[in-house]
């Protein structure tokens, strides 16, 4: 274990947050939940008169020290301490308080668990007085807990809530939510760019954020109109939104169900697994509209139970995780169905090429309103040509994992847009004969997906229809 850190709760000398945290334990109201239990208090002294408490119970042994207004949890390092239960700690060493007397003088201490005791707590004031505290078994009749004070012989039931420090462990003093809580409406406003890694991922699956400041990640952008974070690798496409909130609100707000280890150096994170990790994810968040950039270090490792361990940054502190969404991802969740959604208006040229023709469609104006498309220099009916070019942009994987099917042969249909914005390259689909039921699709050069074949059917018609001036059928 590493050597004590002091927590600061005290004075008003310390700056800063801790300044704030004194405040807190010196204002809360601390007191009510005493007055709504109905209890009298065998000791009373003020929460800054507690000077050592010491803590022998069935899960070990710990000490809370104070140390010029500060006060050290055992060897938990300060920023780890749940200030919550600190406060509760020495709330109820200070104000020892009990819901009623059960005997003056029992002869059989055996029968209220005082015999042996499930927790010996000795508690020393900065007066020079001091106390012991025996914490026996529990009254379920009233939810109370039989004690004894050192030098009194009466037994007392004390309210069970009170004990819960005195008998649990002393890595329930960890601070049990690992990551901070989603400040704002959406956690794809929250959580930036992220890396996925580890054993689970045949390999690393890295989203960005869109910046609509930029002009270069907005220009990348348009090849799905817009988007709020872009997959990067294996493959370019855009994030699912539905599966990147999930997954990341999954990554908010994490709490620990319990703590394996702290204070662990690197030969035991090694001996947990963590130097071959399940699954690491590395992840900025802007918590806040003005919010400063934080950084994310996640580690998870699947025990042989299947249980979750998982680290976060660098606070050795290695805690016990529920299986939530992004302790399963995969990479085809991440990948938005359809290949290529660019807006009509940011186009300048559509080529569509089929084995029998090329048609060339060549587009006007700036807006919705004042859109028009040309083919062969013929003006085309807009609703008609909306239609086909849903049609088109429709194009979407068909739900499989990727395939590791090559393609053979040339490609029975390309798809080509040309962008108005002279700086962005062309986006080109392409799609191959696969089998009866489906096509392999290749975007911008690289092939990671089947789409139904009844798509390429679909499109050879409606390249008849947008020719002919007839219907286009668009559901495929």
């Amino acid at each position: 274990m590493g050597n004590p850190k002091k927590l600061l709760i005290g004075m008003l000398v310390f700056a800063g947050v801790l300044a704030v945290v004194l405040v807190f334990l010196l204002f809360s109201p601390v007191e009510v939940k005493k007055e709504e239990q109905d209890v009298f208090y065998l000791l009373e002294h003020d929460m800054m008169d507690v000077a050592h408490v010491s803590v022998n119970n069935e899960e070990g042994f710990y000490e809370v020290i104070q140390e010029g207004g500060g006060f050290t949890v055992h060897d938990i390092p300060a920023e780890l301490v749940n200030t919550d239960y600190l406060q509760l700690l020495l709330d109820e060493c200070s104000m020892i308080a009990v819901s009623e007397k059960v005997s003056d003088q029992p002869e059989d201490l055996s029968q209220y668990g005082l015999e042996a005791p499930r927790a010996s707590v000795e508690i020393e004031y900065t007066d020079g007085s001091a106390a012991q505290l025996l914490i026996g078994q529990e009254e379920k009749l009233s939810d109370g807990v039989y004690v004894q004070m050192a030098g009194d012989p009466a037994v007392y039931l004390m309210p069970r809530s009170y004990t819960i420090r005195f008998t649990m462990a002393v890595e329930k003093f960890i601070q049990y939510q690992i990551t901070p809580t989603r400040k704002m409406p959406s956690a794809l406003s929250v959580v930036r760019d992220v890396t996925f890694g580890g054993s689970l991922l045949p390999e690393p699956i890295v989203i960005e954020w869109v910046d609509e400041h930029d002009k270069q990640e907005m220009r990348e952008a348009a090849s799905f109109g817009v988007a709020t974070h872009l997959i990067r690798s294996p493959g370019f496409h855009e994030l699912d939104q539905t599966k990147g909130a999930e997954v990341f609100q999954s990554m908010l707000g994490i709490v620990s169900e319990g703590i394996a280890a702290y204070n662990c150096d690197e030969n035991t994170l090694s001996s947990y697994g963590f130097d071959h990790p399940y699954l690491t994810a590395d992840f900025t968040i802007q918590n806040g509209e003005d919010a400063k950039s934080e950084e994310y270090h996640l580690k998870v490792v699947k025990q042989d139970d299947g249980s979750l361990i998982m680290t976060c940054n660098d606070n050795a502190v290695i805690y016990k995780i529920l299986d939530v969404a992004f302790t399963k991802i995969t990479y085809e969740d991440f990948v938005m169905r359809w290949f290529l959604t660019p807006f009509i208006t940011d186009l300048d040229k559509m080529k569509v090429t089929t084995p029998a023709e090329t048609l060339e469609f060549a587009f006007f104006g700036e807006t919705n309103k004042d859109l028009s498309v040309t083919l062969y220099g013929r003006n085309l009916n807009m609703e008609l040509f909306r239609s086909y070019f849903r049609l088109i942009t429709s194009a979407c994987n068909d739900g499989e994992p990727r395939t590791k099917m090559i393609a053979d042969g040339s490609p029975v249909l390309t798809v080509e847009y040309v962008y108005k914005d002279k700086e962005k390259p062309k986006d080109t689909m392409k799609i191959y004969e696969a089998d009866s039921r489906k096509v392999l699709v290749e975007v911008n050069g690289k092939l990671e997906f089947t789409m139904k074949s009844s798509y390429l059917e679909r499109v050879l018609d409606g390249c008849e229809g947008i020719k002919n001036g007839t219907a286009i059928e668009e559901n495929w």
